[in-house]
C-alpha cells in the first residue's frame, strides 16, 4: 500500500483526472449544444408546410426542406429520381402546355429575378398536377453582394379549385338569367307601346324596365368577365 510521498502524488493525480473528466464532460455538453443549435434552423425549416429551396449564385442547390423534396418528387419524370430543373414536369396552370425552362421559378430566381405569387402546375400530367404559388427573393451577403436566392412554393390547388367552381357557378347562373331577362324587357317595351295606359301605369312600367335593363347589364358584365378569364388561362 503506497504511503508518504507516493500517496500524495496519487491524490494529486486523482484530482487532475477528475478535473480532466469534468472538462471533457463540459466540452461534450458544449459540442452537443452547438450541434443542436446548428440543427435548429434545419428542423424549423423542415416543420413548415411550404416548399423552400435555396440556391447559390451559380444555381446549385444549397438547401431543400422536406416539403420541397416532396414537391420535387411530384414533378420528377418516371424513372428519374434526381432530375435537374429543366427535366421537371412543370405546366402552365389550366393548360396542357409545358413550362419552358427559362420561365420556371427556380431558373428565374437564378437569373436574379424577384417575384411574388407566380403560379405553376407540377405533376406527371397536367390533369393531375398540383398548382403552386412561387415567390423568390435574392440573398445579399454582408458585403452587399448577391450570394444566391431563396424560392418558396405554396400549394394553392384547393384555392384554385374553389375559385374555378365559383366562376363556373356564376357563369351558369348568368346564362340562366340572361334569357328570361331579355324576354321580360321585350314584353315591358311592348306594354309601354299601348296608348291606353294611364300615366301612373306607364310610370310603373318605366321603372320596371329601367331596373330590368340594369340587371341585364350586370349579367352581361359577369359573362364578359368569365370569357376574359377563360381567354387568359
Amino acid at each position: 500500500m503506497p504511503c508518504g510521498p507516493d500517496l500524495g502524488a496519487l491524490t494529486v493525480m486523482d484530482g487532475r483526472n477528475q478535473q480532466l473528466a469534468e472538462a471533457l464532460a463540459e466540452q461534450e455538453s458544449l459540442l452537443e449544444s452547438a450541434a443542436a443549435s446548428e440543427r435548429l434552423p434545419e428542423n424549423v425549416i423542415d416543420s413548415v408546410d411550404v416548399g423552400i429551396v435555396v440556391v447559390d449564385r451559380d444555381g446549385h442547390d444549397v438547401l431543400m426542406n422536406r416539403a420541397q423534396r416532396r414537391i420535387h418528387q411530384l414533378a420528377s419524370p418516371p424513372g428519374n429520381d434526381d432530375p435537374n430543373e429543366s427535366q421537371l414536369l412543370l405546366w402552365h396552370p389550366g393548360s396542357a402546355l409545358p413550362m419552358p425552362p427559362e420561365q420556371r421559378p427556380v431558373r428565374r430566381a437564378v437569373l436574379q429575378e424577384t417575384f411574388t405569387n407566380s403560379l405553376v402546375a407540377m405533376g406527371q400530367t397536367q390533369r393531375e398536377a398540383r398548382v403552386l404559388s412561387a415567390s423568390a427573393r435574392q440573398i445579399i451577403d454582408h458585403r452587399g453582394e448577391r450570394s444566391g436566392a431563396v424560392v418558396v412554393f405554396s400549394d394553392v390547388t384547393s384555392y384554385i379549385d374553389m375559385v374555378r367552381s365559383q366562376e363556373q357557378f356564376v357563369a351558369a347562373v348568368s346564362h340562366e338569367l340572361r334569357t328570361p331577362l331579355t324576354s321580360v324587357i321585350g314584353y315591358l317595351e311592348l306594354a309601354q307601346d299601348d296608348g291606353d295606359l294611364s300615366r301612373q301605369t306607364a310610370s310603373y312600367l318605366q321603372v320596371a324596365q329601367r331596373n330590368a335593363d340594369q340587371l341585364l347589364l350586370i349579367v352581361q358584365d359577369l359573362l364578359a368577365d368569365q370569357v376574359a378569364r377563360s381567354g387568359t388561362e
